[in-house]
């Protein structure tokens, strides 16, 4: 039997390979910096990669260096260094992140989380220097400053986004269990969509969260659940929602290819209205049909 995680973490690694490679190869063609080939804006990518994608994006962030070291013939021991900072990086950042944060999220809303990463980004930079002394002489500190520097320039803004606009499902330690804020399902019977409108409003209210916000999100569950029940009846849909910078909202339902997004043929004026109003409340929004099953993942 076929594991299910493997075609998307396989996918994750190809990806991070194609990320690594193309904010490589552009630097080194043109020769803007001459600090060394392990230098440059991918400085930032080990711990991005690492945070969110765990081994896979190690693992392509160390395919990607591999392949821009052969098509540019770099030197072994560069190579060599770039790969070791790579893992050091990532594998450190994913293993600690965790369990220093207290969370299984990647979140930077309360400044002690920004701390957090400033702190384990500079000890495993300084990790990195030192780990360069066997390679190359006199690439300690450049090594340090430039995955520091670029890792709370550059990374921090990345990681601030994948995690709050994009909303992605990090790869989490075998330690972590990922836990949604909301979970349940919704089908025909009008009183599991009510069920779900009070379990958002009792999470909503531990946390704070102001009204208006639980409203935007209670309107875009509603609309999505009519409308994939109206394309879908005997549809159950495993509503996910977790709290953060911006509210994540899964929709997972089993059967034939439907999604709620598009336009129907037949679909009325009101129809239209509904589907419009899902996508003036999403900043984002995405659909993939897989062995199956529906996913929708909304993003307000």
């Amino acid at each position: 039997m076929k594991n299910p995680d493997v075609p998307r973490k396989l996918r994750y690694l190809l990806l991070c390979a194609a990320a690594y490679l193309l904010s490589d190869l552009p630097i080194q063609l043109t020769g803007f910096l001459h600090f060394g080939s392990w230098i440059g804006i991918k400085c930032f990518l080990p711990v991005t990669l690492g945070l969110f994608f765990g081994p896979w994006g190690v693992a392509g962030g160390m395919v990607g260096c591999i392949a821009a070291a052969g098509i540019l013939h770099t030197p072994l021991m560069e190579a060599a260094l770039e790969c070791a900072c790579i893992v050091v990086l990532g594998m450190g950042m994913w293993l600690l992140w965790y369990p220093c944060s207290g969370s299984c999220k990647v979140g930077f809303k309360q400044v002690r989380h920004i701390l957090i990463y400033a702190g384990l980004l500079l000890g495993l930079s300084l990790l990195c220097g030192w780990v360069s002394l066997p390679f190359l002489q006199g690439a300690c500190w450049p090594t340090v400053a430039a995955y520091t520097a670029l890792g709370l320039l550059v990374g921090l803004p990345v990681n601030i986004i994948l995690g709050s606009l994009f909303s992605l499902e990090p790869v989490l330690p075998p330690y972590c269990t990922a836990e949604k804020d909301v979970s349940g399902w919704i089908d025909a019977d009008p009183v599991s969509l009510e069920r779900m409108n009070e379990q958002l409003e009792d999470s909503t209210c531990l946390r704070r969260i102001p009204r208006k916000r639980i409203f935007e999100a209670q309107s875009c569950i509603e609309e999505v659940a009519i409308r994939v029940l109206n394309a879908v009846p005997d549809a159950r849909i495993l509503l996910c929602v977790d709290f953060g910078d911006a509210f994540s909202i899964r929709f997972t339902y089993a059967g034939a290819k439907y999604n709620p997004l598009r336009t129907g043929r037949d679909e009325d004026a009101v129809d239209v209205m509904s589907l419009k109003l899902i996508k003036h409340r999403a900043m984002r929004a995405m659909y993939s049909y897989q062995s199956g099953e529906n996913h929708l993942h909304i993003v307000i």
